[in-house]
């Protein structure tokens, strides 16, 4: 799991903590990240229940963070830091805003005075020195998440909304291993937008020719060429989508395609550092089988994904260059 939640005083520290949120979703993901500016819950309990359920609690600290304890009741932020001190599986980083001399720290409700035992985070609001402290936490809380394999979420199906954002944030890589999609039309404005901004796309299908293809027949119970064509629609429509590609100035060189010959094991669907992980199942398609999903380069289920990918593609025995 990577779930983040963001604790802050609105008093003072709303601009600093809309900031963290942007540099957060800009890395993860709207989706991985939580703050009570996006979530606007309805009460209390609501709002703390999502820390319960976070992996990394996030306090930030400013000036005012201490001495606006007791003001206001309830108190959101003593509820917050409480429930992410007292929950196991937590892993609670006070963020320190411009030197606050959050150690020195004397008088704090007694329910969270443990948090001055945590090991903080220093922040500064300075542009160049926040990017790169941003940068900082970014990999303390990546360490974190990589202790638990990689896995973020499962999901019954092909989680297609989730995967066109991924597609949308992706910088530098997508990457496709798969028989065939039915979802081709919901992808190429994403994948189109991608290869627009450099981003370099490469896509494995199975050889429609392959014993492998006919074997998938009989897993689906489908008549003898079912999977034969439904790949060959597949190319067919990636190569309309090349043209189109090269009729409107964007560098088709960044799509490639390739070929593969052998069993098929898993679906697979890579942006940058996500992964979406599916099962070719026997009487399923693979969009309507359970997937993973996986963040981060550093994990051990994202180096799988990847490593199996990369072997697949470079092998001169398994799959051979399509051209578009």
């Amino acid at each position: 799991m990577i779930k983040v939640f963001i604790s802050y005083r609105h008093a003072d520290s709303s601009n600093i903590a809309g900031d963290i949120y942007r540099y957060l979703v800009n890395v993860f993901g709207e989706d991985f990240i939580i703050w009570d500016g996006a979530l606007k819950p309805d009460n209390l309990g609501e709002l703390v229940g999502h820390v319960g359920k976070s992996d990394v609690l996030l306090v930030v600290i400013n000036e005012a963070w201490q001495r606006l304890f007791g003001i206001r009741e309830p108190d959101w932020v003593l509820e917050e830091v409480f429930n992410g001190l007292t929950t196991d599986g937590v892993l609670v980083i006070p963020v320190i805003v411009n030197g606050t001399k959050f150690h020195e720290i004397k008088e704090l409700p007694e329910r969270i005075m443990a948090i001055t035992t945590k090991r903080g985070h220093s922040l500064s609001e300075n542009a160049e020195q926040f990017n790169y402290d941003m940068s900082k936490l970014v990999q303390r809380i990546k360490m974190r998440h990589a202790r638990f394999g990689g896995a973020t979420s499962v999901y019954d199906t092909f989680p297609l909304e989730i995967v066109q954002k991924r597609f949308e944030r992706a910088k530098d890589q997508i990457e496709i291993l798969c028989i065939w999609s039915s979802l081709w039309n919901t992808l190429e404005l994403r994948l189109e937008a991608a290869i627009a901004r450099g981003v370099t796309v490469q896509i494995l299908l199975l050889n429609p020719d392959s014993v492998a293809a006919g074997l998938r027949d009989k897993d689906l119970n489908k008549e003898i060429g079912f999977t034969k064509e439904s790949i060959e629609q597949n190319l067919n429509s990636l190569k309309r989508f090349a043209k189109s590609l090269k009729t409107k100035n964007i560098d088709a060189n960044k799509l490639h395609l390739r070929l593969y010959d052998a069993t098929p094991a898993r679906a697979i669907w890579i942006a940058d550092e996500s992964a979406f992980i599916g099962v070719h199942q026997v009487g399923v398609y693979s969009a309507d089988s359970t997937h993973t999903a996986v963040f981060g380069e550093q994990t051990a289920l994202f180096k799988s994904v990847k490593k199996h990918f990369e072997m697949l593609w470079a092998s001169t025995i398994h799959t051979q260059a399509y051209p578009l």
